[in-house]
């Protein structure tokens, strides 16, 4: 958006690719999105001067006249199952990730495996097998029960309410929610209002803690700081910011048992160090523990020669 100034410019540079789009080939749109409502309406006339015949297909959740619709019937934290009507049928799949972005992309699949005539057990068996690229909601657990979700590859505005969606809809008997959160890069001049944006959604689906870093989160924190004073839940809610991922590590030790963490933010912020301390840190309790255990074991057979002697 940085280079294009608006996400209108973004659209009608995206738009670009029908003319690029051979004879009897197929272009395939997220009926949802509202941007692209007017290319969905409007195909005929963005197709009119190409001489070419190409097949619109569209694809939504919310949008129920879109050629492929998806429902969401069942979500763990690990999985999402999903019926798709495709006219008068309707099958169901089931996904190895969560998220709705990731529906989305599912969907976008499947569209493509009925175009070329894929076999459905064979679409199936690629969803529910499917491997989740590293850094993009890439959930492990450390220390007592601290679940941590990975998503520091990248981040959008709409990625990051996924990501909090995520979040917010898992349920926890202990524990808090806490986000872990970076620079949205690229915006140009709609950075403040998107980062904004992202405050807004926090203050509705709710949280315990939120700790930021970079220049442009900062207006995140500053916008929940606005809310927590407004709603007088100073002692609810908490919000942090620091410079950069540097600052954020060595201020971890915040994180306690059956806490759920998402770190996420653009690439460029390199939250993925983050993930890597976690992770090491980790790794030296887990050593720590054992090289405990085996001292113990070692004490204890000695003192039983002892008694034996």
């Amino acid at each position: 958006m940085e280079n294009f100034g608006s996400v209108e410019n973004i659209l009608t540079a995206k738009m670009e690719i029908i003319a690029g789009i051979r004879d009897g080939g197929f272009l395939i749109l997220n009926a949802d999105d509202k941007m692209l409502k007017t290319v969905i309406e409007n195909f005929d006339k963005y197709t009119a001067n190409l001489g070419k015949d190409i097949t619109l297909i569209t694809y939504g959740i919310e949008n129920k006249n879109a050629d492929f619709v998806a429902e969401i019937v069942e979500k763990t934290e690990t999985s999402t199952k999903i019926k798709v009507k495709i006219q008068d049928i309707e099958l169901e799949f089931e996904i190895n990730t969560v998220g709705i972005h990731n529906v989305y992309n599912s969907l976008v699949a499947i569209v493509i495996s009925k175009i070329f005539d894929i076999k459905l057990e064979n679409v199936k068996k690629a969803l529910v097998n499917m491997k989740v690229t590293e850094h993009r909601m890439d959930k492990f657990v450390i220390g007592k029960n601290i679940t941590i979700y990975d998503d520091a590859y990248n981040a959008s505005y709409e990625s990051a309410k996924a990501a909090i969606d995520v979040i917010s809809n898992i349920k926890q008997e202990n524990g808090r929610k806490i986000y872990i959160l970076g620079d949205i890069l690229e915006l140009g001049d709609f950075s403040e209002r998107y980062h904004k944006k992202i405050a807004d959604y926090l203050t509705v689906k709710g949280y315990d803690i939120v700790i930021t870093a970079g220049e442009n989160a900062e207006t995140i924190m500053e916008e929940l700081k606005k809310d927590i004073i407004e709603q007088n839940m100073e002692e609810e809610r908490q919000v942090f910011h620091y410079a950069d991922y540097n600052e954020v590590i060595q201020h971890l030790d915040i994180l306690k048992e059956n806490d759920i963490v998402l770190v996420k933010a653009s690439n460029g912020m390199k939250f993925s160090n983050i993930i890597k301390y976690l992770k090491e840190k980790d790794q030296e309790e887990i050593e720590k523990e054992l090289e405990q255990a085996l001292e113990q074991d070692t004490n204890l057979s000695t003192q039983l020669n002892e008694v034996q002697i």
